[in-house]
């Protein structure tokens, strides 16, 4: 048994070469928590997932690879698109300033 493995076991640390499987249940509601915190969606660049472990461009490579139980026939951008999350072309994560023409 391995220090990862033996850390995984006792104490429940994640062990980085056999990650979790996912749900898109689960992702959704990270989404939606995210989306609470910040005023925004995330995008895969938005960094970790809270106290997870996870990362939101793990979470994205997951979708589209189909790892981790997941189909491999998304990303998050299409996972919260097609779940109604926004509309539109882009994901409106952040506001952007409009500046008068002069």
């Amino acid at each position: 048994m391995s220090l990862a493995d033996l850390l995984a076991k006792k104490r429940g640390h994640r062990h980085h070469q056999e990650p979790p499987p996912l749900t898109t249940d689960q992702i959704l509601a990270w989404a939606e928590a995210h989306h609470t915190l910040f005023g925004r969606w995330p995008t895969r660049h938005a960094g970790p997932v809270g106290t997870t472990g996870e990362t939101w461009e793990g979470i994205d490579k997951a979708l589209r690879k189909g790892s981790r139980g997941l189909t491999g026939i998304s990303s998050l951008y299409r996972l919260l698109k097609d779940n109604g999350k926004f509309s539109g072309n882009c994901t409106p994560y952040r506001r952007r300033k409009v500046t008068p023409m002069a």
